[in-house]
């Protein structure tokens, strides 16, 4: 191996991984026939929570990945599920109609994003300039690779369908 490849393996791990457990994935390691941005990593085992958080297993290269890691797409902030961020403005002032509304509209994006990438995969692209958010979550550019090949950026998909807080 590379002495290149194994600076970016170490990089990768300590950047994108801030001390998350690593496991080795006896997965292969097969990839899309389609061009993803460079440094994009599948997300293996995903879960929507909703229209702009996923949660799974980051696979890196040589047989190595993250388990169990909550993914951010930035770029956007959708709409919430529930009330988690009660404590934040502007949702700190919300009242308990504005909950309903918040909370309607982010159950149906969230459960369009997951009929979205249902049978397909999502990745995530390593973000060098901000990768963890303020949750401690990994945070970068999301793409679904549909079950048909389709490739779809998250972050557009979620701005063309109004999925996305103004």
């Amino acid at each position: 191996m590379k002495t290149r490849d194994w600076i970016l393996f170490f990089a990768v791990y300590i950047l994108l991984c801030g001390g998350t457990f690593i496991a080795a994935f006896a997965i292969s390691a097969d990839k899309p026939d389609v061009k993803l941005p460079p440094l994009t990593f599948e997300v293996l085992r995903f879960q929507f929570h909703d229209v702009d958080t996923v949660r799974g297993d980051v696979r890196l290269p040589w047989g190595a990945g993250i388990l169990d890691k909550s993914i951010r797409a930035n770029g956007f902030d959708g709409w919430e599920v529930d009330k988690t961020r009660k404590g934040v403005a502007p949702f700190s002032s919300f009242t308990e109609a504005q909950w309903s509304v918040e909370t309607a509209k982010g159950e149906k994006a969230r459960d369009e994003v997951r009929a979205l990438a249902k049978g397909g995969r999502v990745y995530v692209q390593w973000n060098i300039k901000d990768e963890n958010s303020v949750y401690g979550r990994i945070e970068g550019p999301l793409w679904i690779v549909k079950a048909n090949g389709e490739v779809v950026e998250l972050r557009s998909w979620a701005i063309l369908n109004g999925h996305v807080r103004k």
